[in-house]
């Protein structure tokens, strides 16, 4: 990542009224959060740079092989909490959307990759690790 762009982002999250967690510390923060009935966001796709952190478990999402993170299946199954599905896509100009889905029932991980399907069908020009599948040869194709 460039040094701007690292500046940037540090900058505005600096904003956010919320505390990062990297993941790979002491969970018991998050656990007390979402006891206090407050809010956990997870990325529930690749994490970028190349190294994942913690646990995956393989699914097919348009025909290929993902693994996707058991941390969010994992933390609601400790605390009792639900699972929200939530993706945001930039719009025309500036404008960023987010959609939340509906909580998850049934099986987390199938519904997680099976969401993760249709909001990549959505918008496929969104997500940043396409290079990931097939070693980035490319060729995938999106049927509607």
């Amino acid at each position: 990542m460039g040094e701007w762009a690292l500046g940037m982002r540090l900058a505005l999250e600096g904003d956010i009224c919320a505390r990062c967690h990297d993941g790979k510390g002491y969970l018991r923060p998050l656990l007390r959060v979402l006891e206090a009935n407050g809010v956990v966001l997870t990325a529930c796709d690749a994490t970028g740079g190349g190294r994942e952190i913690g646990r995956r478990e393989m699914h097919q999402v348009l025909g290929q092989t993902i693994g996707l993170p058991l941390f969010p299946a994992w933390l609601a199954e400790k605390t009792g909490a639900v699972i929200l599905f939530m993706a945001t896509w930039h719009g025309e100009g500036c404008q960023s959307i987010t959609r939340l889905d509906p909580p998850i029932d049934g099986k987390p991980m199938e519904e997680l990759a099976r969401r993760l399907e249709r909001w990549l069908r959505e918008h496929p020009g969104q997500w940043h690790f396409w290079d990931q599948w097939h070693g980035g040869e490319g060729g995938l194709l999106i049927r509607q």
